[in-house]
């Protein structure tokens, strides 16, 4: 059976309007041609559809069973193609991001809300992960986008600049730097550094050209430890300074290091090869857009 859906369309019309003249002209056909699709599709299902007359036109007892049916196709097909251009405008799909802990808390939860509000068809997943571990991700398929610090690539994986921030000093407000304006990178030589995350000491050092060597007196895992083990007096960290929100559960101050200063760049990693879908482009574009730097041009979403 070789049904198509101008046979369809064409008896559904006919079936609701009970009329070849009144259904011909929206199909913008001749009721000569509207007549003969009517019948290749009752040729092909094998059966009488409508019954006809000089003066009418009405279903027959198997056009009355066929029809729910026929519409139902319709529906579908119409829906389906609904769809496609929903995937097409990044309407519907999900989107899976990684980013780091810090990122997760301090930067996504209000683009994910305001991104919910104009696309509330696509689904949003986000990852919370080490910066470590975002290239990986990205390179082994597990999410979409990764939103973190910069790192060295793999053939893998691409990377743009989203926006940068300055390198920070956190320390309690009783600290002796706590009243300063600025900090230099030299005057920290006595102090004893908490650092979060394996390497960060080691890529502090890269990024002030090793101006002062950094001894861990305490490694912990998540900075949000640091913070707290800073605000009891047991040392100081280093971060970025868009994490000052935190800065409002303790009694911390946050102060400019100087001599180097430093930017670390914060990107946006997605894979080098493999397309991404169009909610995850077009979310991708909502956060190069949202979170660039003042000044900077990021593409329209």
């Amino acid at each position: 059976m070789n049904v198509t859906l101008r046979q369809l369309r064409a008896f559904v019309s006919v079936a609701r309007l009970g009329s070849f003249v009144h259904a011909a002209t929206p199909m913008f056909l001749t009721q000569a041609a509207l007549s003969h699709l009517i019948r290749e599709l009752e040729s092909s299902v094998g059966v009488r559809l409508l019954d006809r007359t000089t003066r009418s036109v009405r279903l027959s007892k198997a056009g009355e069973i066929y029809l729910p049916y026929a519409e139902r196709v319709l529906s579908d097909m119409a829906g389906a193609a609904l769809c496609a251009k929903d995937l097409r405008d990044g309407k519907l799909g999900s989107v899976r991001v990684a980013a780091t802990h810090l990122l997760s808390s301090m930067k996504l939860p209000a683009q994910i809300a305001a991104y919910r509000t104009i696309q509330p068809d696509t689904r949003l997943i986000l990852v919370d992960a080490s910066a470590d571990t975002l290239i990986s991700q990205i390179a082994h398929g597990d999410v979409d986008l990764a939103l973190g610090p910069e790192r060295p690539l793999t053939e893998d994986v691409v990377a743009e600049h989203v926006f940068s921030d300055d390198l920070m000093l956190v320390c309690a407000a009783q600290h002796r730097l706590a009243a300063l304006t600025s900090v230099p990178w030299q005057s920290l030589a006595q102090e004893s550094f908490i650092v979060a995350g394996p390497g960060a000491a080691l890529r502090t050092m890269l990024d002030i050209h090793f101006a002062l060597t950094i001894e861990p007196e305490i490694e912990v895992e998540h900075f949000t430890t640091a913070l707290a083990l800073a605000a009891a007096g047991q040392g100081i960290t280093v971060t970025t300074a868009y994490v000052r929100p935190f800065l409002a559960l303790h009694d911390l101050r946050m102060i400019p290091l100087v001599e180097p200063g430093v930017r670390r760049r914060i990107m946006l990693y997605r894979h080098a090869s493999r397309a991404l879908s169009p909610a995850a482009e077009k979310f991708s574009a909502f956060l190069l857009q949202q979170l660039a730097e003042p000044g900077a041009h990021p593409p329209p979403v």
